[in-house]
């Protein structure tokens, strides 16, 4: 994501221990990829992202945070759908041809899990996913 931040800032909130989950790690870091471009390319140049994950014991949680306009009320639900745009056009436009998000959307579900977005109380844009957690073995080492 460094070439595509420009003068964004993204700040990374993360767990110190870690979190285990099945999952495709390619498909999950595509889904982030997806996010923190939109992110970027819906927000003014110097502002702030956020990316938070965290663990609930049942499920990881990850929410792409940004300052931006937030999302119209009326796409928010069906923003994840093929050919989606931010302005509400359907087809290619020169903000992209909407495909992301609902690519993002089957990774997601793909995992077991589910995706939504809801716009902060402050401003800008809140994408949360979830996929089921795993469950932690401690099976490193083992010794007969």
């Amino acid at each position: 994501m460094s070439k595509r931040l420009g003068l964004h800032t993204l700040v990374v909130d993360k767990p110190s221990n870690i979190i285990i989950a099945p999952m495709d790690g390619q498909l999950i870091i595509q889904v982030l990829v997806n996010l923190l471009d939109n992110a970027v390319k819906h927000t003014q140049p110097d502002s702030s992202i956020k990316l938070c994950v965290r663990n609930d014991k049942k499920e990881v949680i990850f929410e792409v945070i940004d300052n931006g306009a937030g999302i119209a009320k009326n796409i928010q639900a069906k923003i994840f759908d093929n050919f989606v745009t931010g302005s509400g056009n359907y087809g290619d436009t020169s903000r992209g041809t909407g495909l992301g998000l609902a690519i993002s959307k089957s990774i997601v579900e793909a995992h077991g899990g589910k995706i939504t977005v809801r716009n902060a109380p402050s401003g800008g844009a809140v994408f949360t996913f979830t996929i089921p957690a795993g469950e932690s073995k401690n099976e490193w080492c083992t010794y007969n």
